[in-house]
């Protein structure tokens, strides 16, 4: 387990830091909750994560099937989201 925080890992991650060492323990953290947050907004560490150059996932696979699952759980949540909550939820709406 790391003692650091959402918000050191965005920091850091945001300033290019330590990219082999600090990704896969954001990524855990990401797969519990993908839209842990810092100091900043919901989402600000996948953020992050999302602006990692190409060529850190290119040479990092294992870690780049991490994200693309990570994506697809959000991908899925969105389509409840969307289909299902939103519709039923409006109907709750009184004018």
């Amino acid at each position: 387990m790391s003692s650091l925080s959402v918000e050191n890992l965005r920091m850091l991650i945001g300033q290019k830091i330590g990219f082999k060492f600090l990704v896969p323990v954001a990524l855990d953290i990401l797969a519990v909750n993908p839209l842990a947050e810092g100091e900043m907004y919901k989402g600000d560490l996948l953020a992050n994560i999302a602006a990692i150059p190409d060529s850190f996932w290119q040479q990092n696979p294992e870690l780049n099937n991490q994200v693309v699952e990570i994506k697809n759980e959000l991908e899925i949540i969105m389509g409840t989201i969307t289909e299902e909550l939103v519709p039923s939820l409006s109907s709750r709406v009184y004018q």
